[in-house]
């Protein structure tokens, strides 16, 4: 075999090697590079005074949880009520989308507070098509998927109301934080919540 020959097969193997590593770096950072979905099971919601929480779990181990706060009894003219809704999940993880619905079978109007911090990426937050419900939707968290999402809500409840009954549905998707992750896992739960006027 000439040199040149030599020469030209040396650098076949090295740009083969090349675009080897360069097509596995970016299937470790292609997000959308999703081979299968994990379903987690979620345990009922506890109630206590007002707190609403639910385990997510993968085979018996806690790996997130869903929680509301609202509270149970609501007094004096009171009509913009605030609801915390917070999603935490163990540390190695990284929520991907998070999906909320508030529904209710009479009208419900649903404020949402600016978050703080770190710039969110883009959010829906409109009314279902039904018109009974409010989404409130995040395709991709980024940055703010690394920990705990928490949200700030305002849920109106006329003077005249002695009784909301409504329900806020949790729809997330997570990955591992790891270079290569062919899979993510998602959950999904409901929480009923009432409160009377005191």
């Amino acid at each position: 075999m000439s040199a040149n020959a030599r020469r030209w097969r040396r650098i076949s193997i090295l740009i083969g090697v090349i675009m080897i590593f360069s097509g596995l770096f970016s299937l470790a950072w292609n997000s959308y590079l999703i081979v299968f979905t994990n379903s987690l099971q979620v345990a009922e919601f506890s109630i206590r005074e007002g707190d609403y929480s639910a385990d997510i779990l993968d085979n018996g181990k806690r790996v997130a949880d869903f929680f509301v706060r609202f509270p149970n009894l609501v007094y004096g003219g009171l009509t913009e009520i605030p609801a915390m809704v917070s999603i935490w999940h163990e540390q190695g993880t990284k929520l991907k989308s998070l999906k909320l619905v508030f529904s209710s079978d009479d009208f419900l109007s649903v404020a949402l507070d600016v978050p703080e911090g770190y710039p969110w990426p883009n959010i829906e937050f409109h009314r279902t098509i039904d018109s009974k419900g409010i989404l409130f939707y995040v395709a991709d968290l980024g940055f703010q998927g690394t920990g705990t999402v928490t949200l700030e809500f305002f849920v109106e409840m006329q003077t005249n109301r002695q009784r909301l009954d409504f329900s806020v549905y949790f729809q997330i998707t997570m990955q591992k934080e790891a270079p290569l992750t062919f899979s993510r896992e998602a959950a999904e739960a409901q929480a009923d919540i009432q409160t009377l006027r005191a």
